[in-house]
């Protein structure tokens, strides 16, 4: 469609972090396309996106000249142009670990900011450790000075909610007894996340950082990890047994996967601490005798779950969110089970469904969706 009007005139298009030649060549796969004067600007951090045509020519951004970096990081330490008196040092030690790097200066400043100078003296020991290469460990001083709730919060959206809805990320959280509130604000503050039309946005360095910080302690035994969402990781896992009760929280998104992943009835038994939880539309088949066991479980969502009911020792007791759309139950769980928490339940598509009695256990119920 976009080579179908290239005669439409002279144009400006703006490519933000692509990351493969095919997004390049869909767009703009030759500078003909346009008409005479058009300009094509695209970030990567993939120089073999810019292979896709010869005449497209490159440029390595630089980090910031001193006097610009020092006016960014002043902006968000000191909410101000330029350092105030006696930190005009210490920012100039920053700077150097900083390498001009706009995110940097920003993340580093605002995690400074209304410091005292003792804080300032333990927060440059730290980067003292880290290679000037190592720009995701200049990152994560900012996240060390975070109180845990706020390192789990973030590890949170790095692994399952980056661009999701605040309200809906919100309500998750509270759900696993966090202030999202407090925690969204002073990650927001700190620039490790941002919040724009109501959406939790967040550099893709930061993710990475995170990413890395789920990884660190076990890099080659995910069922140590705390958060899993890779769909090879947690296959791994799953088929293996070997999920540990470090595991707090398990997406699996939709993968090209042919064959849904078939469970022992123990996959889940060591678990204890999950409390979330995403199964994609049919990726996992159940045996009868499948178990959930975690009592901390406060968000499941299974779509296509392919047994009638809830496992025999599943516990509702914290549970927040369950979304069980296109799932074959005929009632949510055998017996009265204790589901006072429970606000959101949605059972669209499940067209076995005949009992719905079950949610006379759960006071709290705010929203119920049967359609289909």
């Amino acid at each position: 469609m976009i080579k179908s009007r290239r005669y439409l005139g002279k144009v400006l298009i703006v490519l933000d972090d692509v990351d493969c030649p095919k997004k390049l060549r869909f767009f703009a796969d030759s500078p003909d396309w346009f008409g005479g004067g058009s300009i094509i600007i695209l970030t990567t951090r993939n120089k073999h996106c810019l292979n896709v045509n010869k005449a497209y020519s490159s440029y390595e951004a630089k980090g910031l000249a001193k006097s610009k970096a020092l006016e960014l990081f002043s902006w968000n330490a000191f909410k101000q142009h330029h350092p105030i008196e006696n930190y005009v040092d210490l920012c100039n030690r920053v700077l150097h670990h900083a390498k001009g790097l706009p995110l940097a200066l920003v993340v580093l400043g605002s995690s400074l900011f209304q410091r005292d100078e003792e804080y300032w003296e333990s927060t440059l020991d730290r980067l003292k450790t880290i290679p000037l290469d190592d720009i995701q460990k200049v990152f994560q001083v900012s996240y060390n000075g975070l109180d845990d709730r706020c390192k789990k919060v973030f590890l949170d959206i790095v692994c399952f909610f980056k661009d999701c809805g605040e309200k809906i990320v919100t309500k998750i959280l509270e759900g696993c007894r966090f202030h999202p509130k407090t925690e969204l604000k002073e990650l927001d503050e700190k620039c490790l996340i941002s919040i724009l039309d109501g959406f939790i946005r967040m550099h893709d360095s930061l993710q990475e950082m995170g990413w890395a910080i789920v990884r660190e302690k076990y890099p080659k035994n995910p069922g140590k990890w705390s958060r899993l969402w890779e769909y090879e990781d947690i296959e791994s896992v799953l088929t293996t047994n070997m999920g540990t009760e470090n595991i707090e929280g398990m997406f699996l998104n939709m993968s090209n996967t042919a064959e849904p992943i078939k469970l022992h009835v123990e996959a889940f038994k060591n678990m204890n601490r999950l409390r979330l939880l995403k199964v994609g539309p049919y990726m996992v088949r159940l045996s009868q005798d499948f178990e959930l066991p975690s009592r901390e479980l406060t968000y499941l969502e299974w779509s296509g779950y392919n047994l009638e009911s809830m496992p025999s020792n599943f516990h509702a007791y914290n549970l927040v969110e369950l979304h069980l759309r296109f799932s074959r139950v005929r009632r949510l769980w055998e017996g009265n089970m204790d589901a006072r928490m429970l606000k959101i339940l949605y059972l669209s598509h499940s067209e076995q469904m005949v009992d719905i009695s079950s949610i006379s256990s759960a006071p709290k119920l705010e929203f119920l969706l049967l359609e289909g």
